[in-house]
């Protein structure tokens, strides 16, 4: 470690101590506890028990007063035989939890824990979040003590990072590493509030590796997710446009009549899809969706499939050098497994 950035990691840990003070459990997120500089009641194991086996555990954080819990898809493990168990940072004690859904697409995983006045962690205002403010990734260790780890913000939206593959990804990155002990954690700010799921690749938590830079999911996509995934029962769809897209290039752009200009290539149009349907062809430069400038074909494929199947869209397209709007109703993306 850098003498920069253990210097850093000292301030910040200075920070907390002196900032967060102790709070009631019904009232969110952070208190004192004695021979910790910053602990968070919110940040709990979830267990997964298995009929014959030793339990397995790992980090979740609790985020509302309803009992909900977060926690990462590639930490949980899935089966109709399978039971789970939440266990409270404060006192320890164990509380049964329901699987609400887990969804590997955006690496977000729900459970929820009812009848239990659980401590839960406030969410940061998504405003507050910029490159160069200070978080700390928080976990638990295998005696249940709080591990973490503390640096800086120095990304947002993050959608080509590669980690979640063929999924949908929005990260936060920062110069924390994330391991087995802290994926499905909380990443919180200096104000012991909530601001993303840690996220560790599958990859590196089965041969218990870790890279410098991290990742976590951001709050407002995890919380999204769990919505669905509760209101669906489990699971939910995603839109669907079905068309091959590239990046525009320069020559597209100078017969635009405009550099730069923003948007994405049709490479190609799949038979019988909602693109076919709707008419779009090879060659069309979509320029927007629903008003929003398309910047990238992550940007696109990220805001269509927060789109509910069935959903009507209207795209700002380039045809001929002329632009012009073709609604399109979205299908349901197929199950890739």
């Amino acid at each position: 470690m850098s003498l920069t950035k253990f210097l850093l990691s000292m301030l910040i840990l200075l920070a907390q101590n002196g900032i967060l003070q102790a709070e009631e459990k019904s009232g969110g997120s952070t208190e004192t506890e004695e021979g910790n500089l910053f602990y968070s009641p919110s940040v709990v194991k979830v267990l997964t028990v298995t009929p014959n086996q030793a339990p397995m555990g790992w980090t979740g954080v609790v985020v509302n007063p309803e009992g909900l819990v977060l926690t990462s898809s590639n930490c949980i493990s899935i089966g109709p035989s399978l039971q789970y168990q939440v266990q409270a940072s404060k006192g320890g004690k164990y509380y049964p939890a329901k699987l609400l859904g887990s969804d590997p697409l955006s690496g977000i995983a729900a459970l929820r824990v009812e009848g239990a006045e659980l401590a839960f962690a406030k969410k940061a205002d998504s405003d507050s979040m910029e490159v160069g403010i200070p978080v700390t990734a928080v976990g638990l260790g295998p005696d249940f003590g709080q591990v973490r780890s503390a640096g800086v913000i120095t990304a947002l939206g993050q959608k080509r990072v590669g980690l979640i593959p063929g999924g949908f990804e929005n990260f936060i990155e920062m110069d924390v590493a994330i391991d087995e002990l802290k994926a499905g954690g909380p990443l919180m700010d200096l104000k012991g509030r909530w601001i993303g799921i840690n996220f560790q690749p599958a990859r590196e938590r089965a041969m218990h590796m870790q890279s410098s830079n991290g990742y976590a999911i951001p709050a407002a996509m995890a919380l999204e997710i769990a919505g669905k995934l509760i209101k669906g029962g489990g699971s939910f769809g995603r839109g669907f446009l079905g068309v091959l897209l590239q990046e525009i290039v320069d020559d597209v752009a100078d017969d635009s009549d405009e550099e730069n200009r923003a948007g994405v290539v049709v490479a190609n149009v799949s038979e019988g899809t909602p693109a076919m349907k709707a008419g779009l062809l090879k060659g069309d430069v979509i320029l927007d969706l629903d008003g929003d400038s398309v910047l990238a074909i992550a940007d696109l494929r990220l805001a269509i499939s927060n789109k509910a199947p069935g959903s009507e869209v209207k795209f700002l397209i380039l045809r001929e050098e002329k632009e012009t709007i073709i609604p399109v109703k979205l299908g349901e993306l197929p199950d890739r497994n």
